[in-house]
């Protein structure tokens, strides 16, 4: 009879462990979002998820730090409510933090955001690249082409700012000019 108990717990406890099981791998993969389009980069959203990404002359460019050693933020945004500017900064660190890493950072300045467009002057774009030991040159909005720079969110309630971005750079020290497309961010931001 004892033996009996037991075994009944057993079979017990095997069967909920399985249906527990059971359940647990439906459900998994069921609502999965993806986080990235086919070509690479964040999906476009609105809810302050904190990413930001482009095509920079057609290679995925995400704000990400690959460099185990790393300690700063690949993204930040801060609105300064005395001067109605809002900057956000997005980094891509890569490499070894000990020998030789490359950081590359995007800057962005916009005047009295809100939703919609934004053109040069109240909009301000620096792409910078360097490396541990060496700086090279800036790249700032190349004025004369076209460029697309769209806010689709702006909440100072939630402290979240999204958009859409497409838009040259020029070298400041040469005439290279690189293209920067399919841009998109959606940002949770601070205020000064």
């Amino acid at each position: 009879m004892y033996r009996l108990g037991q075994f009944r717990r057993l079979i017990i406890l095997l069967v909920t462990l399985s249906l527990v099981g059971l359940f647990q791998s439906c459900n998994k993969e069921k609502y999965v979002v993806p986080h990235t389009t086919p070509d690479g980069l964040p999906i476009a959203t609105q809810i302050g998820v904190n990413t930001f990404g482009c095509l920079l002359n057609d290679k995925p460019w995400i704000a990400q730090i690959k460099c185990w050693c790393h300690w700063c933020t690949t993204i930040d945004a801060e609105f300064n409510d005395s001067t109605n500017v809002l900057n956000i900064y997005a980094s891509n660190i890569y490499g070894n933090c000990l020998t030789d890493y490359f950081h590359q950072t995007m800057d962005i300045s916009i005047v009295n955001p809100g939703i919609g467009e934004f053109v040069h002057p109240e909009l301000d774009f620096t792409l910078k690249l360097n490396n541990q030991y060496v700086y090279y040159p800036y790249f700032n909005l190349d004025t004369l082409s076209p460029h697309l720079f769209t806010i689709k969110r702006f909440d100072l309630k939630n402290k979240i700012v999204s958009g859409e971005f497409s838009l040259k750079v020029k070298n400041v020290k040469s005439v290279d000019v690189w293209e920067i497309s399919a841009g998109r961010f959606d940002i949770p931001f601070v205020i000064r």
